[in-house]
């Protein structure tokens, strides 16, 4: 079965590992500190960091992994040990993505950063100034140059970030005028949601720049919000972890740092759900639980 990277009906090529409760994924954050200040990032930056031998160690104690998605938390390159971490994932054969804001790419590490299955760079503007008020950082013309150092290797795709709200929802008309040779841009609303003015008004920009541009736009998530459906069992859970700097495990990436959502107590109860990433996904299973897709062929 040929399906998109992004498709959540991939979810069925899984079955028997959910059945068998085998984790194939895990999202890790090497630490927790950051050389940006987001105005909307939710996590409390503090020292925590993971060692690379904690990394491993999680490698180690799901061999049935597959891909290792390493983000934050914080800017996951200022952790040295990140980069060794790339390497010993590819050494086993499971592919790993990165997310990252893009200002520490260098000559040095980019060659190990270009052996990721994905990168996808938070650049969420178009402009060195929009990008300085909501990034708290005045780098955004090193990492536009950073990115294209990146495209020049054999990374098999690079992505652009842009987290849409009330202050960022005007520049994505400039984003034609950027000069970035990336595989996609993928266009998110903040976890709170934005207002339907600002909903309006992105969803008309991203289809006029859908019309002037080359790159493939990823919007459907300002199309439709990310909530939680209650009333169907959280499945995709048992073939998921999330793992922070305070080196816990939790169950879903939505639920970094939750006490409630660690994986040695949490009893599956996804009522206090309000955000769900993974929400097509376990609608997709469960119209397979419920026999309202054939088994059959799966």
């Amino acid at each position: 079965m040929d399906l998109n990277f992004y498709n959540p009906s991939k979810a069925l090529l899984y079955i028997k590992e959910i059945e068998r409760g085998d984790v194939i994924f895990f999202d890790i954050h090497p630490n927790n500190f950051c050389n940006h200040n987001c105005i909307w990032c939710k996590f409390e930056h503090n020292k925590l960091e993971l060692s690379y031998e904690d990394m491993v160690r999680h490698l180690d104690k799901y061999p049935t992994v597959r891909g290792v998605r390493i983000s934050g938390g914080g800017e996951p390159l200022l952790n040295r040990d990140t980069f060794p971490f790339i390497d010993e994932c590819v050494r086993r054969g499971v592919e790993v993505g990165l997310f990252t804001n893009g200002s520490l790419l260098n000559d040095d590490n980019i060659p190990t950063v270009s052996k990721c299955r994905f990168c996808r760079i938070s650049l969420d503007a178009a402009t060195p100034l929009t990008h300085h008020r909501i990034h708290g950082s005045k780098d955004f013309d090193i990492i536009i140059e950073n990115i294209n150092k990146l495209r020049r290797t054999n990374i098999r795709e690079l992505g652009i970030s842009f987290m849409v709200t009330e202050e960022t929802v005007y520049d994505i008309p400039l984003l034609e005028t950027l000069e970035v040779d990336v595989d996609y841009m993928h266009f998110k609303p903040i976890n709170i949601g934005i207002s339907d003015e600002a909903q309006r008004l992105a969803i008309e920009h991203l289809e006029n720049l859908e019309q002037k541009i080359k790159t493939p736009l990823r919007y459907n998530r300002v199309l439709y919000d990310s909530w939680a459906n209650k009333k169907i069992p959280c499945r995709i859970s048992r073939i998921i972890r999330a793992i922070p700097s305070d080196n816990k495990t939790y169950s879903c990436c939505e639920h970094h740092y939750e006490p409630e959502y660690d994986v040695t107590t949490w009893n599956g109860d996804n009522s206090k759900c309000t955000n769900c990433v993974y929400n097509s996904y376990n609608e997709i299973l469960d119209l397979y639980y419920t026999d309202k897709i054939a088994k059959g062929f799966f």
